[in-house]
């Protein structure tokens, strides 16, 4: 019983660890063409929707980009994140460049909340890591003596 409650720890620890990394760097991505990025409007051109676990409806959309400063257009791209709801009007969204597929909708929600997330999983990894490494030390120590 006590080596399935090592092994669940574990696992969720790797989860933890695992995770958090991968959260947190999907939010540097967006974070960085965020800051970074051309802002413009995305026009949907198509859409599919998708049931979310919840009942709800995610929309994911792909369409033409035009930079607010007309310096490049992109006649198809990808948006980055999913709608509530079919957008009928363009959504202010950024670009990194000229040769970008994937535009990014301007909401720093958008990446604040999967990256913080990130944060608070891979902090509890992190955590699970460090009592375990300390009690295979007290474990060595005890044995030793």
């Amino acid at each position: 019983m006590e080596r399935l409650f090592a092994l669940r720890q574990f696992l969720i620890m790797i989860v933890g660890l695992v995770g958090g990394v991968c959260l947190i760097g999907f939010s540097i991505i967006r974070m960085d063409t965020q800051l970074t990025g051309t802002p413009g409007q995305f026009t949907a051109q198509h859409c599919e929707s998708e049931k979310t676990r919840r009942g709800g409806v995610n929309w994911s959309c792909t369409g033409s980009f035009v930079a607010d400063d007309t310096s490049f257009t992109l006649e198809s791209a990808e948006m980055d994140t999913t709608f509530d709801s079919e957008p009928t009007a363009p959504v202010a969204a950024k670009a990194e460049d000229a040769d970008a597929t994937t535009v990014v909708a301007d909401d720093p929600k958008k990446w604040a909340i999967p990256g913080g997330t990130g944060v608070i999983i891979f902090v509890i990894g992190a955590f699970m890591l460090r009592g375990r490494l300390r009690d295979r030390k007290e474990n060595r120590a005890a044995a030793a003596v």
